[in-house]
């Protein structure tokens, strides 16, 4: 039996159009043109999430903690219980230290509260305590950036990006009040083009992004988007509306932090949160001081580069308004009544850009099949 799948197979953000294919003991998972990606056996299939109507199924791979496959048919986890059994059961689940201090009574609180899915996304993350959002945000950040090269650490490189966060956030306009203790912000040594915030204010930029941009107001502005997100508190919105009241459920019973991780990705934001990111950069780009121009040149050279394909280049941020829309918004935005400084001086920026270690030759190899723009 075959299903049309979404497959993820950690090596990037991009989900790969595939096919499912069920035997009676084995599963595979094949590309559109009919080449295997893998073969397993059944048993090694294990449930990640379903949604309540069951027309949804996650599958995982024992043994490859990055692998999701996403099936969605009509009442599709009634038809793979025959095949796969195991997705019957619970999701698994290795539990979080942190969800024990979550109150039963405010679980019971929202339940009873029967408020509609589409206000949940608004009200669940105003009731999270902002404790449980750093300590679940740092877990989830923590995992991400093992498993994605590790951090990057060099002190000149730490201290350049931490003169950009306090140039941007310091002023406390664009961010209205957010202080510079409410954010972390790291880099991730991955070759992948990509930047993205998780609840809690942890923000992380990857390695190839930095690599990317051609100066430091690049790497502002992108910041800035992100720092939008945080204030907005759009990654805890972004999770409540793809898992619904679980989120609270999940903190207080315990779950697989690399589930809600890869659930926090895949979902991504809406585009009217993507809009209020962008807004909220140009204000503190603008309260900063800092020239909004780069950051349109940016998205404008990286669309040119993958031939105005941004929607699939941009994996990361499928919900984003289109490239051209955007830069049109940052440049009409831009407040010609400012005067212009750069965020960091050509030491500082070299800083930046060597705060990771230098790239090997396996590494670069790797780079040649990996380095997916996903910003």
């Amino acid at each position: 039996m075959k299903f049309k799948a979404r497959f993820f197979s950690g090596e990037s953000l991009e989900a790969t159009a595939a096919v499912l294919d069920l035997r009676e003991t084995v599963f595979e998972i094949r590309s559109l043109d009919g080449r295997i990606l893998f073969s397993r056996p059944s048993k090694d299939a294990c449930f990640l999430f379903a949604d309540k109507s069951g027309d949804r199924v996650d599958i995982g791979v024992i043994g490859e903690k990055d692998y999701r496959i996403i099936v969605e048919a009509p009442e599709v986890r009634d038809i793979l219980t025959s095949f796969l059994p195991q997705i019957a059961a619970a999701p698994r689940g290795q539990g979080w230290g942190f969800g024990l201090k979550i109150s039963a009574g405010l679980v019971g609180f929202m339940l009873l509260l029967g408020v509609a899915v589409w206000q949940l996304e608004r009200i669940v993350p105003a009731l999270i305590p902002d404790e449980y959002a750093r300590d679940m945000g740092l877990n989830i950040a923590n995992e991400y950036i093992e498993e994605t090269g590790g951090q990057c650490k060099n002190a000149k490189g730490t201290a350049a990006l931490q003169l950009m966060v306090n140039r941007l956030v310091g002023s406390g306009g664009g961010a209205r009040g957010m202080k510079v203790r409410d954010l972390t912000v790291r880099v991730a040594d991955s070759p992948t083009v990509n930047a993205f915030a998780v609840p809690g204010g942890q923000i992380v930029l990857f390695r190839g992004l930095i690599k990317e941009a051609s100066s430091a107001d690049e790497v502002a502005g992108v910041l800035a988007h992100e720092i939008g997100h945080v204030y907005h508190k759009h990654p805890l919105r972004g999770l409540t509306r793809s898992v619904g009241l679980s989120i609270i459920t999940t903190l207080f019973s315990g779950s697989n932090m690399s589930e809600l991780t890869q659930q926090l990705i895949v979902s991504g934001f809406s585009r009217s949160m993507e809009s209020d990111a962008d807004m909220e950069a140009l204000q503190m780009l603008g309260d900063a001081n800092i020239d909004p121009e780069p950051l349109a040149g940016f998205f404008q050279r990286l669309a040119e580069k993958y031939d105005g394909n941004l929607m699939a280049a941009l994996s990361f941020v499928s919900t984003h308004p289109a490239s051209a829309e955007r830069a049109e918004k940052i440049r009409l935005g831009k407040r010609p009544d400012k005067i212009f400084s750069p965020v960091l001086n050509a030491e500082q920026w070299q800083a930046l850009q060597n705060i990771c270690p230098k790239v090997d030759k396996k590494d670069a190899d790797k780079k040649d099949t990996e380095d997916e723009v996903t910003i």
